[in-house]
C-alpha cells in the first residue's frame, strides 16, 4: 500500500537495500491455526471411496474451544458438527454428509466454518473452506 507505515529501509547489514531479494524487514504473517481438508470433493454414498470428509486442524496454542458448522451455498446452517468442544493443538474431525436431523445432505457446494475461541470468549482463529458433496445424478 501507499501508507508510509508499510515502507522501511532494509537493514544495515543488507546494505540498506535488498533489490531482487526478500526485504530484510519482511515479517511473515503469523497464523493462530490451520485447517485442511483431505479432499475438497467427497461422495457419502457408501461405495467405500471418499465417503467421509476428513478435516484436520492445528492450533498454535492449547486450551481452546471450537465450533465447526456446515452451511449450504445460500448460507443456511446444514449441520453443527460440534460446538464448544475443547481441542488439543492438533486433531481431526469428520463430516459424513448428513444434516442436523441425520438426513443425507443434497448434492452441492458447502462451506465449513471452523471457529476457535479462548475460554474467556475471545475469537482466536476462524477458517472457512468450500467442499463439494458429490453423488450420482
Amino acid at each position: 500500500s501507499d501508507s508510509e507505515f508499510n515502507w522501511h529501509s532494509a537493514a544495515e547489514d543488507y546494505g540498506f537495500g535488498t533489490p531482487g531479494r526478500k526485504n530484510s524487514q519482511f515479517l511473515p504473517a503469523v497464523s493462530n491455526g490451520n485447517l485442511t481438508l483431505t479432499n475438497e470433493v467427497f461422495s457419502p454414498d457408501n461405495d467405500g471411496f471418499e465417503d467421509i470428509l476428513q478435516i484436520s486442524y492445528t492450533l498454535s496454542e492449547p486450551g481452546m474451544l471450537a465450533k465447526a458448522q456446515m452451511f449450504d451455498e445460500r448460507g443456511r446452517l446444514v449441520k453443527t458438527i460440534f460446538s464448544n468442544e475443547y481441542l488439543g493443538t492438533e486433531g481431526v474431525f469428520y463430516w459424513d454428509g448428513t444434516t442436523e436431523n441425520q438426513a443425507k445432505a443434497s448434492i452441492g457446494i458447502y462451506i465449513l466454518r471452523f471457529e476457535v475461541f479462548s475460554t474467556s470468549g475471545g475469537v482466536f482463529f476462524v477458517a472457512k473452506k468450500a467442499v463439494t458433496l458429490a453423488g450420482k445424478l
